[in-house]
Order: structure tokens, then C-alpha cells, then sequence
């Protein structure tokens, strides 16, 4: 696609980008008359503009519902940052809020845009932190340039869409993840763990990649992570709720989300919401397991047996097991420990999403930072546009896999019994060679 490192783009390449874009824009188009103009909104932005409405109201965030009849769960924290988009339900006074309308369609552009942002930053960071002449600062706008940037959204635009359409997080998680890498990349643990953090206080899941600096005893990582938590989790929700309040609402996100999702219930409102392993559409090992136990889709128990979810967990520890276990030793150049460090907390973002009891499959568009540096790192090691055959073929199962399992009909086979998840563990296996490849090497000096 983008031959010719240091020229350029050719009119052909030209026309490709602003195709893609004339398509994104479509494609809001349709998520804006999906999430603002049916009768039944198909999108979850509502449960996070309604915690919003919630927050500006003084009312219980865990307790409200959207127009869907869903509630809010996740920490407080994102729902003091949504209370400038609140939405109202139908029947109170909408005065002093923004269009639900208009929210929508900004919500689509914003994330896409800050999606878009964290790529290029980091793009912009392994190109100045490379030890490769031939991949260090490209011209600006040459194909080079544009291909590190271009090629991971396309390789994920599937996952993205899929994050795009339901008014997910994902972009912003994504970028949040871009803004760690950077500073891993760049050395700055203390402010690596502070935006982790931040990542953590929005969707919960990403305190997983704590681990990482765990792992590697990294204490300025898990200072800035510490920090970042008592702000965003503690001073910022007492400030607006004061203390007690604050305390009525993590018992209530513990009791029922964290409990419930661990567990599995689905006697809750927000463990049936989350956790009806037939209700949602997940890729988790615990999810496929039951539906292959149980294939006659209309007869699926809400809820899988013990020993499936016990499956579940194990599965999660040998896959953590096996990373940690193959993980090299740090060797003395620090640029290259920077980049396995990276390299490292992809392999442990996946293994996020592969464990996370309702693995959605638009989770996936949270990963496109890493696929950034496994790009670049690829390029390094086997220089530009050359990439094996094992990667190419990753490369192009990514967004073919998403799409089968977005049909539905007589490949709705596909959805449920985990093409999603084999694709994502064939990543993660492709993602451990290549740190082992990168921990064994000296770098390009």
C-alpha cells in the first residue's frame, strides 16, 4: 500500500485516504440515526450521558437507568466527566442540556478524533526513539509517515466500528493506553501509571496492566498510578458528593457490579445486564465453553455451571503464567527495555480482554496502540514493508474475523463459538514471540 518509504503519497493513495474518510463520515451518519432516530436507541452512550444527568441532579448514578432500561457501571469517576453531555430522561425538562441529537454525532467525532490523536503520537514517539536511520523521523506526510498511521486503523476498523456504533469507550481507552506507551517509551514511568490510572478510573479493566509495572518492581510507575487513583477515584467523586455519599456508591458498584461480575450472578439488575452469559455478546473462554455445552442458541441457561467459570480463571492464570514464564531479562540498552516493556503490556492488554468475564468483541478496538508497535517493531527487525508471512496473514484475520462475526444469519456460527476469541489468542501468541524476539535483541546501534 505505502511503497515507497520516503516519497510522497501517489494520487491513487490520496484518493484511498479520502475515501476512508468520506466512509467514516458515512459511517457516523448511520451510528447518529442508530443512536438518536429509532424508537429504541441502538447505542449504550445514553447509560453514561444519563449517570451524567445523574451527577448534575444529585441523584444515585448506580440507580438510574437510560431510556433502554440499563444502568450505569461504571466507576464514578466517568460520570462526573459526562455531566457536561448530560441527557434528561424523556419526560423531565430538557432546558440547559445539550441535544441528545447533537450529542450523539459529537460523541462519534470526538472519540474517532482522539482515537486517531493517540496513534499519531505514538507513531511520532518509537519514530524519534528509534535506533533504526532508515524509520527514524520520516518526511512528514510521506508514505512512511502515513503507513504507521494508517495501516493499525485499518488492520482494527472493524473493532472500531463495532466500539463506534454502540457509543463506546474504546477510542478513549485506546488513546489512554497511546498516552502510557508514550511515556514508557519515553522513560517517564510516573506519568505512564498516571494515565493508566486514568484509563482505570474510566472502564475498570485496565487496572489489570498494573501487573506490569508489579511484574517489573517499577515503583515510579506504581507511584504515578497511586496517585492518579486518589484523584480520580477518591478527591475528585468527594468533592462532588462529598464523603458519605462517595462511600454508598463504591459499596454499591462492588455489590452490584465487581461482586456480580466475578461471580457470575445474574440476580442483580446489573449482574443480569452484565453477566447473562446468553443475554450479551461475549467471547470470553467462560462464554464459548457454555455455548458449546449448550449449542441450541434459545435454550441457553442464563447462567454457566461452577466449573465452566472455574475454567475461565485458570485458563486466565496459565495465560499469565506462560507470559511472565517467557519474559526475558532486561538487557543494558534502555531504549530496547522500554520498547519489550510496551511490547509486554500489550501481550497483558489482550489477556485483559481474553479474561474479562463479557469479553465484547468491540473490546478489541482498545488494542490499536499496541498494534502500532508491533508494526514498528516488525519494520525493525525485518525492515520496511517487509513483513513475514505469519504477521500478514494476523494482519488481515483481525478485521476479516470481525466482520464474519458481525453478520448474522448462517454465520452467526462464527459469533458464538469464539472465532473472535481464537483470532485474539492467535494475536497475543504472535505478540509473545515478538517480545521474545525483541528481549533477545541488542537494538540497532
Amino acid at each position: 500500500m505505502f511503497c515507497q518509504p520516503r516519497s510522497p503519497l501517489s494520487k491513487r493513495q490520496r484518493i484511498f485516504l479520502a475515501t476512508l474518510i468520506v466512509l467514516l463520515l458515512l459511517f457516523g451518519v448511520w451510528v447518529e440515526i442508530r443512536g438518536a432516530f429509532l424508537t429504541r436507541p441502538m447505542t449504550d452512550l445514553g447509560v453514561y450521558l444519563r449517570a451524567g444527568y445523574a451527577v448534575r441532579e444529585d441523584i444515585d448514578i448506580y440507580s438510574i437507568t437510560d431510556d433502554n432500561g440499563w444502568h450505569y457501571v461504571y466507576p464514578p469517576f466517568f460520570a462526573i466527566l459526562m455531566s457536561p453531555l448530560a441527557s434528561p430522561p424523556k419526560d423531565i425538562d430538557s432546558v440547559g442540556y445539550i441535544p441528545y441529537k447533537f450529542t450523539v454525532g459529537f460523541w462519534y467525532i470526538f472519540t474517532l478524533l482522539l482515537g486517531i490523536y493517540g496513534i499519531h503520537i505514538l507513531a511520532k514517539t518509537l519514530e524519534d526513539t528509534t535506533q533504526d536511520p532508515s524509520l527514524k523521523n520520516p518526511p512528514l506526510f510521506s508514505q512512511q509517515w502515513w503507513a504507521l498511521r494508517v495501516i493499525p486503523f485499518l488492520i482494527m476498523l472493524p473493532a472500531i466500528g463495532r466500539s463506534q456504533m454502540r457509543g463506546q469507550v474504546g477510542l478513549i481507552i485506546a488513546f489512554l493506553f497511546s498516552l502510557c506507551a508514550v511515556n514508557i517509551l519515553k522513560n517517564n514511568r510516573f506519568k505512564a501509571g498516571l494515565w493508566l490510572s486514568v484509563a482505570s478510573s474510566i472502564k475498570l479493566i485496565p487496572a489489570f496492566l498494573f501487573l506490569l509495572p508489579l511484574w517489573r518492581r517499577d515503583f515510579k510507575m506504581l507511584l504515578g498510578g497511586a496517585i492518579g487513583f486518589l484523584i480520580t477515584l477518591a478527591i475528585i467523586p468527594m468533592m462532588i458528593f462529598g464523603i458519605d455519599e462517595t462511600i454508598d456508591l463504591y459499596l454499591t458498584f462492588y455489590n452490584e457490579v465487581l461482586h456480580a461480575g466475578v461471580k457470575g450472578s445474574v440476580e442483580s439488575s446489573r449482574g443480569g445486564e452484565l453477566t447473562c452469559i446468553s443475554c450479551t455478546d461475549s467471547n470470553s473462554p467462560m462464554a464459548i465453553i457454555h455455548n458449546i455445552l449448550n449449542p441450541e442458541k434459545t435454550s441457553r441457561p442464563r447462567e454457566s455451571i461452577p466449573i465452566v467459570r472455574y475454567l475461565h480463571w485458570f485458563f486466565g492464570f496459565l495465560l499469565l503464567s506462560t507470559i511472565f514464564y517467557l519474559d526475558a531479562k532486561k538487557n543494558n540498552n534502555q531504549t530496547q527495555n522500554n520498547i519489550n516493556d510496551t511490547i509486554l503490556m500489550g501481550c497483558l492488554a489482550i489477556v485483559m480482554c481474553v479474561i474479562s468475564p463479557v469479553f465484547h468483541p468491540h473490546y478489541i478496538s482498545m488494542l490499536v496502540p499496541f498494534v502500532v508497535v508491533i508494526l514498528f517493531c516488525l519494520w525493525e527487525k525485518h525492515g520496511y514493508n517487509n513483513i513475514t508471512p505469519f504477521w500478514k496473514f494476523l494482519f488481515w484475520s483481525i478485521p476479516i474475523t470481525h466482520i464474519i462475526t458481525s453478520i448474522g444469519g448462517p454465520l452467526w456460527v462464527f459469533r458464538d463459538f469464539g472465532l473472535v476469541l481464537f483470532n485474539t489468542l492467535l494475536l497475543l501468541a504472535g505478540c509473545v514471540i515478538l517480545l521474545r524476539q525483541t528481549n533477545n535483541s541488542k537494538g540497532v546501534s
